[in-house]
């Protein structure tokens, strides 16, 4: 398949390679692509890599335990670990003897992953487009990244063709803001700012 082994160091090579750009309606009524939607995510992530590790991986961490509890991984185990940050589900999973990689649309979340933890395979790729072959895993996890995706369904189907016959899915996201507490401290103080959001953003 052309789909299988397209160099994931070039993001925007990779993305135009594999079909036409969409669409899409972002959440205050204005048109953005798909290609945009990803730049946008890949930007961002990679200019807060340092204080996401500092402080935003500490909260995330909580669902690593339970997510990978859902997905029933264990040792010897494969496991591909999607929209991966700075790798600390990948690493827990290693730890409980599985056999682990993972993956981040972002280039400086995956060298802070490698660099953190060594030894543990870390790669560059879009959810919609992944690098591994079919039925290459045991189990797919994502932990809270399933909403950056532009097109999350394309995403889950890229999850489903990866995971083995038997194998296991499990996703993870925020419960909606007035049911999480953290979560609603961000949404009110942009509410609270009164800050104009520009029709730029996806």
């Amino acid at each position: 398949s052309d789909r299988t082994w397209v160099d994931r160091n070039d993001l925007d090579c990779a993305v135009r390679f594999h079909g036409q750009d969409q669409i899409l309606l972002n959440s205050q009524g204005s048109l953005v692509s798909t290609i945009d939607f990803l730049q946008f995510e890949k930007q961002g992530w990679d200019r807060i890599v340092q204080s996401y590790e500092s402080f935003f991986a500490n909260v995330t961490a909580h669902s690593i335990e339970p997510l990978l509890k859902l997905a029933k991984a264990g040792a010897g185990d494969h496991i591909l670990d999607v929209a991966c940050g700075t790798g600390d589900l990948t690493a827990y999973a290693t730890k409980i003897g599985a056999s682990a990689i993972g993956v981040d649309i972002a280039p400086a979340m995956v060298k802070r992953a490698t660099y953190l933890h060594p030894g543990i395979p870390f790669v560059i790729g879009d959810a919609e487009h992944l690098p591994f072959l079919d039925n290459r895993f045991d189990a797919v996890v994502c932990n809270l990244g399933i909403g950056h995706f532009p097109r999350p369904e394309s995403a889950f189907a890229e999850f489903v063709r990866l995971a083995k016959s038997g194998g296991r899915i499990a996703l993870s996201w925020w419960s909606p803001p007035a049911e999480n507490s953290f979560l609603g401290l961000f949404f009110e103080a942009i509410r609270d700012s009164k800050a104009p959001v520009s029709d730029e953003l996806p």
